[in-house]
Formats: structure tokens, C-alpha cells, sequence
């Protein structure tokens, strides 16, 4: 089955300079194998990966993926072409495809005093519409740990040694009962926040992310 595409436009391979493809070669080989092998999850991952070594914000970080949108976007006009159908894009309302459960927060404040004391939310609204309502129960989620779990579903796609697979029984889109491979990762925090760009964690990175 090939893999899903993303339309989302990151930070990725063609970003790299000399001395981080270097290190990337050196220390993750099989993410910079996997994003130049158009693999999603490695993309997303070598896109968090940049962005914190070269302690990018979620501005800057935004701003750069803007200007390259717009430049695929020129390179597409001066090329022509036929539209394609976006019929297959209408199945969910527009603000509903761009919400997200993840909240800024600096990071360092995550490790240490209320940081780590996160609110836990009940039934709170993320966005609401004619359409209905998107509501989200569950410890306070930042845009730190989105970068952690692109770093684990990175690891379960790359390094397989510390991958555990179970099978459990799932209902597919007929309604009939079928096994279902789910993944899970087992093993050192150190790989998951190299992943996330960090050469030598300290202690307080280290609580931050588990």
C-alpha cells in the first residue's frame, strides 16, 4: 500500500545544510533516508527535528513554510496546467481540517513549577459551528508534545528494534470483525529526543519529555 502524501508544506531535506545533513548521516541515518524517500512520518519528524536545532519558533518555523508555498505556488502558475476536482476535499467543514488539541507553551516551562502540573481539560471546546462541536477532554496538550509524538510514531517507522507489536480485534468499513496490528515503542528516551533534534539532553529535558 503506498503511503499517504501530505499536502502540509515543511522544513525538510531540501532545507538541510552541509553540516546538518552531516549529522543527520552521522546519528539518524534512517530518518533522512526515510524523508527523502517521500515516507510521511519521517517528513514530519525531520521538520521538528530541524526546527528545534536551530531553535526555530512556531513563527519562524510558519514563515518558512509559508515562503516555500509560495514559491511551489509561482512554479505551478509559470507551468500551467489543468485544475484538478476538489469534491474529494468536502467531506469535513474547513475549520474542522485546521484545529488542533496542541497549545503553545515555551518549553522550558514544562520541566519544572506549574509546567509540570498540567490542567486537565473537561469536554473544552476547540472550535464550534452549525456543523456541531470538537471537544477535548484530557491533560493539557502543547505543541511540545507534538513534536514527541512525531518523534515516536518516527521511531516506530525507523527504528524497529525497539518496536512491539500487538494485535487486537478491530471492525473494518464493512462492519466486519477483522485483527488489527497496533504499534507500540519500548525502549530509552534517549533515540525519541534525538529525533527531536536535542545532541546531548540534560536532566531537565529529559523530565520535560517523559
Amino acid at each position: 500500500m503506498a503511503e499517504e502524501q501530505s499536502n502540509d508544506v515543511l522544513l525538510g531535506v531540501q532545507d538541510l545544510t552541509d553540516e546538518e545533513r552531516q549529522e543527520l548521516e552521522n546519528q539518524i541515518p534512517s530518518m533522512l533516508a526515510g524523508a527523502e524517500a517521500g515516507k510521511l512520518i519521517a517528513q514530519r519528524a525531520l521538520a521538528a527535528w530541524i526546527a528545534n536545532r536551530r531553535g526555530l519558533s512556531i513563527e519562524e518555523e510558519a514563515m518558512a513554510a509559508g515562503k516555500e508555498m509560495r514559491d511551489l505556488v509561482q512554479a505551478a502558475q509559470a507551468q500551467g496546467g489543468e485544475q484538478g476536482s476538489l469534491a474529494g476535499w468536502f467531506g469535513f467543514p474547513t475549520v474542522l481540517t485546521r484545529t488542533s488539541p496542541f497549545f503553545p507553551k515555551n518549553r522550558k516551562d514544562l520541566a519544572t513549577g506549574e509546567g509540570r502540573d498540567r490542567a486537565f481539560l473537561r469536554n473544552y471546546v476547540i472550535t464550534a459551528a452549525g456543523w456541531g462541536e470538537l471537544l477535548y477532554s484530557g491533560p493539557l496538550l502543547t505543541t511540545y508534545d507534538e513534536d514527541a509524538l512525531w518523534a515516536v510514531l518516527a521511531a516506530l517507522d525507523t527504528l524497529t528494534k525497539y518496536r512491539r507489536t500487538t494485535t487486537v480485534e478491530g471492525i473494518d468499513e464493512g462492519g466486519v470483525a477483522v485483527q488489527v496490528p497496533t504499534f507500540s515503542y519500548s525502549g530509552p528516551v534517549g533515540p525519541l529526543m534525538g529525533l527531536m533534534g536535542y545532541k546531548n539532553p540534560s536532566s531537565a529535558d529529559r523530565r520535560r519529555f517523559v
